[in-house]
């Protein structure tokens, strides 16, 4: 076999540039890194408890029904999961749930679940808690129907648990509704001391920025951070309840309920859990959280501000339960009550008897109140007029087009379809709720207050007209015919939605282009817009054929319109479109056209957008100079447009793809990872924007060989990404399979195939036998088999691949010639030379059909004929084949091993036919180099 044949079966280990994630990776001895919490099923014990049942399970471990028999009870036993392949990372984690055991031992109250016993299993720790049968307030709720006195009968009890932490010298600083639970025995406790701290020592503490860490999810028991982690100096046995074990970096608890100080990293105290509590009150009351934002910007925003959610029109506002609650919400801690007890004594007065003592008062006043009746009715009406915002997005996300998108997605019969649902619901109701408060507060802020112009709050209501319209096309998508493919797009459809709060910029708003004047010229750009914001959904769930036919006759309507804010949007998206379907030729133009008409509408914003994706097409062209041209006007242009953060981001990762094409990984990483912190700047750590960036900073050290760094970036996107859309998505198999390339690249061979099949079972209980994203998993273990010599399991592995593949695309496909390649490869060391011979052909004929001259997978083609004529003593035929492959490798590929293996086989094959021996002789040279370079990049 010729010099450098063996590099040729790294062809299936590449990067998915966009989707390509990771996980904890296998560490240097070969062991899987983490340790996994143990598997307990009923009967197994954990220290004398015999485990009974698996009651619930979460990021940071399972919570089991047991038996005590020593004490015959049944007990919640709580264990830890500790997966984190960072030991310092584990230990925290242990001594936190040994800091709730200890915490909640210090407590003795009806209303505070009680801590029995703590104990370990190997490394893993567990508490053994009272065991208590009900429902959380949220499913109480939402199940019960309770009246007002009711839910504040439960508020109070709670609040009495509070209490009495705060008099043991503890703030819980995750109070919640989910950590109150309603017992089926009537009496109410407060769980979940996971972030409880002594008072006198604690310190909330911040991001490198000092900006607090969001998670979305609203885990108490997930922690974020921005910095390293310090080892710690004790063992998780002799760890304190007054240690501090807050990390640097990271603020714990549940944004939606997290008083101001909290969310701004201050210190906290018992008021902080006051604040929580009047949250949780609110919550109760109406129904609808107290501060309801689109992004943890606008939530810093709103909590900081005061901006409290309004209550629903329809919901009956108790003035004097009202009052409560907003006291505790109150911004300054010390406008809040003075303590949990006197906070109490106001909510537990007995409603009937006030009032009564009401209408005794109200017979006195009644004169005055005839008086001023005339002034109430005209504010109320002024107030009537700001209500009922919900009823506008009828029919864009109601209860049936709820219902709708759940059948839809239900029909997929996808094994994560109802996870899916209940994300999407999730995400619409949070964006929904943000667009009536933004809308009822622009009605408020001119009709009431006389804050705000008629003008502005014209344009603010555009806006979420806008906002409302986008919304409407996806989920008029989502309610369509199933689709499997819509399914896995649909959680990252939503968070793609435009932003809610761009709709408060004032400046942004002002600036802009009024719409036409002329009635039928706006009627007409409605009807566009809607065609508009069709395309724009199909671009969301990333069907971009359908997409650019949609798009196309919009962009003709819209140049004959005249309208020319609109007419940039459509050629923009058009562009947009035309890139991901691959018509290359049409990008640039199309871009240089919309940047040309954002100017000329003054839409600095898209303008902006329009520069960043020019540097990006360019870069994707090999086309450096030219996209390193730009990179001062577009700058500029982010800069008119206000340095938006997301903005900048845009244009830090064109830049980024700039070096990282060329090679140079380092400038690469430099711009990926400053578009990585804008973005999380911007829209919090964990979101799947966010992961993608974390996933090109990865990916840049993954091309330099250093997997240790990969690790870090690879594991937290992976846990962004199962945050995102759950455990069982197909995209979760494809994090594990890349898990597996990162195995495979480090020569840890049986990790990589563990981590494959892991990735097949995955994938094929979510999208079936005939998924290609199988079929991907089955080539790659077909690499691995072939390099462990199990060369008939390899050859059965790519018969796999190629069935599924020919199912999916037919027989001319570019991955049906891939898969034939790397299976001829496998004949050829099989020395069946026959069966190579036949397979590289029929690989090289498909390529020749569908493929440009140029496509990098006819070098691996035409190099395994070449080297088949080498190894067979016809080199003269080997010659042609092999210098083909070597011009097609030095423009296509910066490979190292890849350039070393096309110039080794040409230099033998030029040797041996005795054509050119001292081009021979130099090509030998470069590829030892090349090889060398390889070598190096891959310790």
């Amino acid at each position: 076999m010729a010099a450098g044949q063996d590099e040729k079966h790294d062809v299936n280990l590449t990067i998915e540039e966009d989707t390509f994630f990771g996980a904890d990776t296998c560490d240097d001895t070969g062991e899987e890194s983490g340790e996994a919490i143990p598997e307990l099923d009923r009967g197994d014990t954990a220290g004398r408890y015999v485990i009974l049942d698996v009651i619930g399970q979460g990021g940071m471990g399972k919570v089991y029904k047991a038996y005590d028999p020593e004490l015959d009870r049944r007990v919640a036993l709580k264990l830890l999961h500790v997966k984190s392949s960072s030991e310092s990372r584990a230990v925290r984690a242990r001594d936190r749930l040994l800091r709730e055991a200890q915490a909640l031992a210090q407590l003795s109250h009806p209303n505070v679940v009680a801590a029995y016993d703590v104990g370990t299993i190997g490394e893993q720790v567990f508490v053994a808690m009272e065991l208590v049968e009900g429902k959380t307030l949220t499913d109480w709720l939402q199940e019960a129907s309770p009246s007002r006195q009711q839910i504040v009968d439960v508020m109070v009890a709670s609040g009495r648990g509070m209490a009495a932490a705060h008099k043991a010298g503890m703030i819980h600083r995750d109070f919640k509704p989910d950590n109150i639970i309603v017992g089926d025995d009537g009496r109410v406790r407060v769980l979940d001391f996971g972030l409880a701290r002594a008072t006198s020592l604690d310190k909330a503490a911040k991001g490198a920025d000092g900006a607090s860490v969001w998670d979305p999810d609203s885990s108490s028991e997930s922690i974020g951070s921005t910095s390293d982690y310090d080892e710690l100096e004790q063992s998780v046995k002799s760890v304190k309840l007054q240690s501090s074990l807050t990390l640097d970096g990271a603020v714990m608890g549940t944004p939606g309920y997290m008083a101001s100080e909290q969310i701004l990293g201050g210190t906290l105290d018992e008021k902080s859990d006051q604040f929580s509590f009047c949250a949780t009150l609110y919550y109760a009351l109406y129904g609808v959280r107290a501060f309801r934002a689109s992004s943890f910007k606008d939530l810093k925003r709103r909590v900081t501000l005061g901006k409290i959610t309004p209550p629903p029109a329809s919901a009956k506002v108790n003035k004097r339960l009202h009052r409560i609650a907003l006291r505790g919400l109150a911004v300054d801690p010390e406008h809040r009550y003075p303590s949990m007890d006197a906070l109490l004594a106001e909510l537990s007065v007995d409603m009937q008897a006030a009032m009564r003592r009401a209408l005794l008062a109200g017979g006195i006043v009644l004169l005055m109140a005839i008086a001023a009746y005339g002034f109430l009715r005209d504010v109320a009406a002024d107030r009537a007029l700001c209500q009922g915002a919900e009823a506008r997005l009828a029919g864009v996300w109601d209860r049936p087009r709820m219902k709708a998108v759940e059948k839809s997605f239900l029909a997929t019969k996808r094994s994560y379809a109802a996870d899916t649902f209940k994300r999407v619901a999730k995400s619409l109701d949070q964006y929904t709720g943000a667009w009536v408060t933004m809308a009822t507060e622009a009605c408020t802020a001119t009709r009431i207050s006389g804050e705000q112009s008629e003008r502005l709050m014209d344009l603010r209501m555009g806006c979420l007209d806008r906002r409302r319209a986008q919304l409407g096309a996806l989920t008029e998508l989502f309610a369509g015919e199933a689709n499997p493919e819509l399914l896995n797009k649909a959680v990252t459809a939503v968070m793609a939605l435009s932003p809610i709060d761009q709709c408060a910029d004032k400046e942004a708003l002002l600036a802009a282009i009024p719409p036409p004047e002329e009635p039928a010229v706006r009627a007409r750009l409605a009807e566009l817009r809607k065609q508009y914001d069709h395309a724009e959904a199909l671009r969301l769930i990333g069907n971009f054929k359908v997409g650019l036919t949609a798009v196309t006759p919009v962009v003709e309507q819209a140049a004959k319109l005249g309208y020319r804010p609109f007419y940039a949007e459509t050629l923009f998206l058009q562009a947009v479109f035309n890139s991901q379907v691959g018509e290359v030729a049409k990008v640039e133009p199309g871009l240089y056209e919309a940047i040309w008409a954002a100017a000329d509408a003054g839409d600095d914003q898209l303008l902006a957008r329009g520069w960043s994706a020019l540097v990006m097409t360019l870069a994707k062209q090999n086309r450096f100079a030219d996209a390193l041209a730009l990179q001062k006007v577009a700058g500029v242009a982010v800069a008119r447009a206000g340095r938006d953060p997301l903005l900048n981001a845009e244009l830090e990762r064109a830049l980024g793809r700039v070096y990282y094409e060329q090679g140079k990984f380092d400038e690469g990483r430099q711009h990926f990872d400053q578009a990585r912190k804008l973005r999380e700047k911007s829209l919090g750590p964990n979101h799947p924007s966010v992961a993608r960036s974390l996933v090109d900073v990865g990916n840049t050290l993954f091309r330099q060989g250093k997997y240790q760094e990969v690790r870090q970036f690879y594991s937290r996107a992976l846990a962004i990404f199962e945050r995102a859309l759950g455990p069982d998505h197909p995209d979760v198999g494809r994090a594990v399979h890349n898990i597996g390339l990162v195995c495979h690249a480090t020569g840890k061979l049986a990790e990589a195939i563990k981590y494959y099949d892991q990735a097949y079972q995955i994938q094929e209980k979510s999208v079936g036998l005939d998924s290609p994203t199988l079929a991907n998993s089955m080539q790659n273990m077909g690499v691995l088999a072939a390099k462990m010599k199990d060369y008939a399991k390899s050859t059965g592995y790519y018969d796999k691949a190629l069935s599924i593949y020919r199912r999916a695309y037919g027989s001319d496909h570019v991955l049906v010639a891939a898969a034939l390649c790397g299976q001829g490869e496998v004949f050829e060391k099989m020395d069946d030379r026959a069966n190579a011979f036949r397979v590289f052909r029929q690989a090289l004929d498909i390529l020749t059909r569908v493929a440009d001259p140029d496509h990098p997978m006819i070098a691996y083609a035409v190099q395994g004929l070449g080297f088949l004529y080498l190894t067979g003593g016809e080199s003269e035929k080997a010659v042609p084949l092999l210098e083909r492959s070597l011009q097609i490798r030095l423009k296509k590929t910066k490979d190292p091993s890849l350039l070393g293996g096309s110039q080794a086989g040409l230099a033998d094959a030029l040797w041996k036919s005795g054509r050119d021996r001292r081009r021979s002789i130099r090509l030998a040279k470069e590829a030892l180099v090349n090889f060398k370079t390889s070598g190096e990049r891959d310790k």
